[in-house]
């Protein structure tokens, strides 16, 4: 049953990579493979920012690593390459190897964490902590 509703579920493709996705893995995928493109106002009120220092932190500047990211993301004002197949092209790799790099880098990222300023401690014990 589980194979039949998944068959006749809607899919989605990815506007990076071109992967069909079902519904309910769409906005999870699109933030491990293109988050500029799921969410193009927190990405530039500074999402991309927040990636670019991570690019620089875990890259040496000028690997192929970083050179696919830049393009990937447009980063330095250049416009981003959105298409996973079109920056294969240009990197000479395969779909796979510019897959799994974006891929790889992104899940790399800690989540950015909320200013710890609006949290209230309501109580807390040695086994509990209520904010």
């Amino acid at each position: 049953l589980g194979r039949l509703l998944s068959a006749i579920s809607p899919r989605l493709a990815c506007p990076s990579c071109r992967q069909a996705l079902q519904e309910k893995s769409y906005r999870r995928h699109l933030a491990f493979c293109a988050p500029d493109l799921l969410d193009p106002e927190g990405w530039a009120a500074g999402d991309c920012a927040v990636v670019q220092r991570h690019c620089s932190r875990l890259h040496r500047p000028g690997s192929a690593a970083a050179r696919a990211l830049e393009l990937r993301f447009g980063f330095g004002g250049k416009p981003a390459v959105t298409s996973q197949q079109r920056l294969a092209a240009e990197m000479g790799w395969t779909n796979r190897r510019t897959r799994d790099t974006i891929a790889k880098f992104l899940h790399a990222i800690p989540p950015v964490s909320e200013p710890s300023d609006r949290l209230q401690v309501l109580y807390e014990d040695a086994s509990m902590l209520v904010v």
